[in-house]
């Protein structure tokens, strides 16, 4: 069984955090995949029977890169004459905006360090590093740059200029319905979800715009699970596990009593995939 899945950092946990700033590189070996620690993704190959998964998930994604990397290995996998047995797709905020830009264009250490590609031949991996020659004879020197809102960032003018709540969720509902089209339109089965409530911001605006109530009618809802109303993994492990094993710094805190870092822990990644995500294949 092939099974394709996408995310942001709540789906792929190498470098999802900055372990030297948490006091966590002597653990550093320990949060690898390789030593245990890794994404829902990832443990749905020790839970669901005679299945391969092929995480496309990258740290720090947005949702039009988690769309195209998901559409990109589900299409090549079926052009290689393989079948997609199901598709499980984490969504993250929608504010999260990439742009394709010429690699010499980034030239501040912030760019230089969020430049990345949904196509793996291209950026190279987590692990490996990017093949800059190749960027240049087979991309005509292009990348895409990762959202950031860091002042030598280019995607600084975005942030200042042209976002606001209505555009990023109107533009999340967009990759949302090219996803679902892409599925039926492949008889594909699939389900998303959210790393967390990013929908959040809606009650914030007293009467949604008509691009964003228009689109959201458009959606196929029985193919989203939310938690209770509109959260996510991190609504669930909160109310699942006790605090200590919800996070990937465990029961350290910041001074006002706050998980240290958020992001969920080897144990509530196991736990989702097991009480939750492989029910949706197991299912269907």
């Amino acid at each position: 069984m092939n099974i394709v899945t996408g995310g942001c950092s709540f789906s792929e946990t190498r470098h999802c955090v900055d372990y030297h700033r948490f006091d966590m590189m002597d653990d550093y070996d320990d949060m690898q995949p390789e030593s245990g620690y890794k994404s829902w993704a990832l443990h749905l190959e020790d839970i669901v029977p005679n299945s391969k998964v092929y995480n496309t998930a990258m740290p720090g994604a947005g949702n039009g890169f988690i769309s195209r990397a998901v559409i990109y290995k589900v299409n090549e996998l079926l052009s290689k004459g393989e079948d997609v047995n199901h598709v499980c797709i984490q969504l993250t905020a929608c504010d999260r905006e990439e742009i394709l830009v010429d690699v010499d264009d980034a030239s501040s250490e912030t760019d230089k360090n969020l430049l990345c590609h949904h196509i793996p031949t291209l950026d190279g991996g987590l692990e490996n590093g990017i093949d800059w020659e190749k960027i240049k004879k087979d991309n005509n020197n292009k990348m895409w740059l990762k959202h950031s809102y860091g002042q030598d960032s280019l995607l600084k003018y975005y942030y200042k200029y042209y976002n606001n709540d209505e555009f990023s969720v109107v533009k999340t509902l967009e990759h949302i319905l090219r996803l679902q089209w892409y599925f039926k339109s492949n008889n594909i089965k699939y389900k998303m979800f959210c790393g967390w409530n990013i929908f959040s911001i809606l009650p914030k605006m007293p009467r949604y715009p008509t691009e964003v109530r228009h689109l959201w009618k458009m959606i196929d809802w029985d193919n989203f699970w939310f938690h209770k109303k509109l959260g996510g993994i991190s609504e669930w492990s909160r109310d699942n596990l006790p605090f200590e094993e919800r996070f990937i710094t465990g029961d350290r805190v910041t001074d006002d009593g706050n998980a240290l870092d958020e992001h969920p822990s080897n144990v509530a990644h196991k736990t989702f995939a097991k009480e939750v995500v492989s029910k949706w294949i197991n299912n269907t």
